[in-house]
């Protein structure tokens, strides 16, 4: 899968005005809830409409392997999945999607994918200092794993994220 979505054309989102989000990001409003400096998710969705028929069910256990054939026929079946699954990841729930742990999982690789530029830039802009949040300042997620490390900093990693060190509330 990991191949799958490297080899993904995936094209480059515009960066945002950092500058824009600096009072949100004080606020602790994650980047990719921002209204001022949204980042268009929109050109992710043909990504997932690629991968997704991409992967090899085969080798699957029997009901992972269903689900990933269905998954497969409803996006190849031109039902707007790809970009309902877009809005889905970014909180909008007002749709049901199908598969829904297989489509957060693989939607956000491939979003990961995306938006590995925006979040490089962001992890050089943002003052790791001033966040002192407990979720990631990225997607707003609760940390997957974190780490305590010297002088009280710790790392975290949520969702696809790393998101280098922070300091520890």
């Amino acid at each position: 899968m990991r191949r799958g979505v490297e080899k993904l054309d995936v094209p480059a989102d515009a960066l945002p005005e950092w500058e824009a989000h600096l009072a949100e990001h004080r606020a602790g409003v994650p980047l990719l809830s921002n209204r001022v400096a949204a980042v268009d998710l929109g050109p992710a969705a043909p990504g997932i409409a690629t991968l997704v028929p991409r992967l090899e069910p085969g080798s699957l256990p029997a009901p992972l392997a269903a689900e990933l054939t269905a998954l497969g026929e409803a996006v190849r079946g031109g039902s707007g999945l790809p970009a309902a699954v877009v809005d889905w990841l970014a909180g909008d729930e007002s749709e049901a999607v199908p598969s829904p742990g297989l489509l957060r999982f693989l939607g956000w690789a491939v979003l990961a994918r995306f938006l590995r530029p925006v979040v490089e830039a962001f992890g050089r802009w943002r003052d790791e200092e001033r966040w002192l949040r407990t979720f990631c300042p990225t997607c707003g997620s609760a940390p997957a794993m974190a780490q305590i490390a010297d002088r009280g900093l710790k790392r975290m990693a949520a969702s696809m994220f790393d998101l280098g060190p922070l300091v520890a509330p």
